[in-house]
């Protein structure tokens, strides 16, 4: 084994000057006498795959639909707390696009032809050196060895092209406010805005979120409404204020 582990997943968020962004992340725990034999392999995974197998790309996408289900009925405040907040800052709604309950929209209208075409234009943009940032943890006696073998691994992608994206053409249906689940509760969130972050108003929302969840809201909804669940959360990074019930028997 070349590593102690290797980890892909989707992250959105914002650059530095406020426009958002969705990457491909890559994290890779290995011993520092087999970074070069790991980064070869990266290397490979990330240039060479065969994806002009149908059949093998049929596979993934159920496969991924199917986890994407189970994620959803596991994680349902989550999901329900993302889409509403989805319209109170351009990172959420990217967020909601990505990972929410509107890419899994996304992936139920994807036949398996749609899918090989944009695995084709994203295998493209993974050749592109310029599109990598790295960020090494390491004991600064091996940083010298260890920056010359990522500059080594670098220096192997192709020079930057312009990869043209793949806009999605998705039918919006209610499914993006109100998802039915195979269960007898129900997961459900509502979203307002925050106040500008380190303002003492925003201040004062933190105070009233954790007096609400383990006070008014708690007693309304768990003790009287029969809930498992309620709270009250406050990101004033993204502006927005989200108050999310789960296993909950009674919307109303």
């Amino acid at each position: 084994l070349l590593t102690g582990s290797l980890n892909f997943y989707l992250e959105t968020g914002k650059n530095q000057d406020g426009s958002t962004r969705a990457s491909l992340m890559i994290r890779m725990k290995v011993l520092k006498e087999n970074l070069k034999s790991a980064l070869t392999e990266l290397f490979r995974l990330l240039t060479m795959c065969d994806i002009s197998n149908i059949e093998s790309v049929k596979s993934a996408l159920n496969d991924i639909k199917t986890d994407f289900q189970e994620n959803i009925t596991y994680a349902a405040t989550s999901f329900a707390a993302s889409a509403a907040a989805a319209s109170l800052s351009p990172s959420l709604s990217l967020g909601e696009d990505v990972m929410g309950i509107k890419a899994w929209q996304a992936l139920s209208q994807m036949t398996v032809e749609s899918a090989a075409k944009e695995l084709g234009v994203l295998f493209e943009s993974l050749k592109e050196g310029s599109r990598y940032l790295i960020h090494l943890t390491l004991e600064s006696s091996d940083s010298e060895y260890s920056i010359n073998i990522v500059k080594e691994f670098l220096s192997k992608f192709k020079e930057s092209n312009i990869v043209t994206p793949i806009d999605r053409e998705i039918t919006e249906k209610d499914s993006c406010i109100f998802y039915p689940l195979p269960v007898p509760v129900s997961y459900n969130a509502i979203a307002l805005p925050s106040s500008i972050y380190g303002s003492k108003e925003e201040a004062a929302e933190e105070v009233l979120s954790a007096m609400l969840s383990a006070g008014a809201l708690w007693d309304a909804v768990r003790t009287c409404s029969g809930a498992y669940g309620v709270e009250m959360i406050v990101d004033s990074l993204e502006g927005s204020i989200v108050i999310a019930t789960y296993n909950d028997p009674n919307i109303k």
